[in-house]
């Protein structure tokens, strides 16, 4: 099966409630409205709660039965390998987590389940080519 019947095949539905519920809280928690849009809310928290949202969202998104069937980024095993490397990235200093900002306002946004994979896909391709060829000043 290809990417988009997989998705297709195997909906979202309820499956990031608890992470719905839990960014809702702590955007009670830390009053911030919900009258604007969906990035406003988001850009008004710190980088810790951005953190912490990533870390409970790929959770939530590891544990669906579609990352298991859809193909690694890398080409080797699924999905689930890809959020493995991922989160150990996310260890190393220096991370930003404002590239994982499209997916979050997806998600919350309760875009479409095609839109929520392609971001997830997104931030999983490496920024950098892994073999970069040397080029001498001759």
């Amino acid at each position: 099966m290809d990417r988009s019947e997989i998705i297709r095949n195997n909906p979202i539905g309820e499956g990031l409630e608890a992470f719905l519920t839990s960014f809702a809280r702590l955007c009670e928690t830390k009053e911030i409205t919900w009258g604007g849009e969906v990035p406003d809310q988001l850009d008004q928290l710190g980088d810790e709660d951005v953190r912490d949202l990533v870390y409970e969202l790929l959770s939530a998104l590891w544990n669906l039965r579609t990352s298991r069937q859809l193909p690694s980024s890398t080409g080797h095993g699924s999905l689930r390998t890809d959020f493995l490397d991922l989160e150990a990235s996310f260890e190393r200093e220096g991370f930003d987590y404002k590239c994982v900002k499209p997916l979050l306002k997806a998600v919350v946004a309760k875009k479409s389940n095609e839109e929520i994979w392609d971001q997830v896909y997104h931030i999983l391709v490496p920024s950098t080519p892994l073999f970069r060829p040397i080029l001498s000043n001759l």
